[in-house]
């Protein structure tokens, strides 16, 4: 069985860097300095606590606004799904993938680079804590239990992918099931991403934006499942016509052209511009 740092080799281009999705999408990045760990009811959580700010707008005096904590992130790479991934990997050596307080410190390690995980506040603690922590400004978290569980269902659907891609066979056995099961398995979860659709009137760009940074992730691996392979196993980049500015598919690495398009096209289109001109 192939180990995550091979497989992420596979995915990279000739330059070392991972291939571009065949599209781009949009996620919010929530940001905060630190994030602590807390127990309530028995239950581990990790709360946000100093936010990052882009503008110094406040309410009710000690608080903010969430929108000034939110930058936008425009994503035509798979950095959330790969970053996830080494992060399973790393809780799994420790031999424990329960949710535990060396787990949870890994977790907020990764949050400070990568963003609050999901977009709300605290959930299943009592009316007194909560009243205390929103004197504190302390509500945004989330569960460790949460955010592990959703670990494992990205870290066995990137199992199945592999299988059916034929990058990995013997993850068959992690997660469980055979050929066709994975394929079903992988259907199952990407017709279950809660994706939003926007249209930016400024812009006039439709956008399609990520609800969390789990389903931003998820996506991430819908787009780079259909992504071609050739005969040798390399990945089919998606390039712009250097002509007719048209996304294509690259039969070689250097190729600038889309097959309807040629080097000699490209100069006479030039040339006929510059008559215009």
């Amino acid at each position: 069985m192939k180990t995550l740092d091979e497989i992420i080799d596979m995915h990279a281009n000739e330059n070392g860097n991972i291939i571009n999705l065949p599209v781009s999408f949009r996620y919010k990045k929530i940001t905060y300095n630190k994030y602590e760990t807390k127990e309530f009811n028995n239950r581990l959580y990790i709360v946000a606590k100093d936010p990052v700010l882009k503008h110094n707008n406040n309410i009710y005096g000690s608080g903010y606004f969430l929108g000034d904590t939110i930058t936008p992130i425009d994503c035509k790479s798979c950095d959330l799904l790969f970053s996830l991934l080494k992060l399973y990997e790393k809780i799994r050596e420790t031999k424990n993938v329960k949710p535990n307080k060396k787990n949870a410190e890994y977790i907020a390690n990764w949050c400070k680079k990568y963003g609050l995980p999901f977009q709300g506040r605290l959930r299943d603690i009592n009316r007194e804590v909560i009243d205390d922590l929103y004197k504190k400004n302390e509500l945004l978290g989330f569960s460790v239990e949460d955010f592990m569980s959703n670990l494992k269902a990205l870290n066995k659907t990137f199992s199945a992918y592999l299988y059916v891609k034929g990058i990995d066979k013997d993850r068959e056995n992690i997660s469980g099931l055979s050929f066709e099961e994975c394929k079903e398995f992988l259907k199952s979860q990407f017709e279950r991403l809660e994706m939003f659709n926007r249209f930016d009137i400024e812009k006039l760009e439709f956008i399609t934006v990520a609800n969390n940074l789990f389903q931003a992730a998820m996506y991430q691996l819908m787009l780079l499942t259909t992504i071609k392979r050739d005969k040798d196993g390399a990945f089919k980049e998606i390039a712009i016509c250097k002509c007719c500015n048209m996304p294509f598919i690259q039969n070689r690495r250097n190729q600038k052209y889309c097959s309807d398009c040629s080097p000699q096209k490209a100069y006479k289109r030039k040339i006929s511009v510059k008559k215009r001109g």
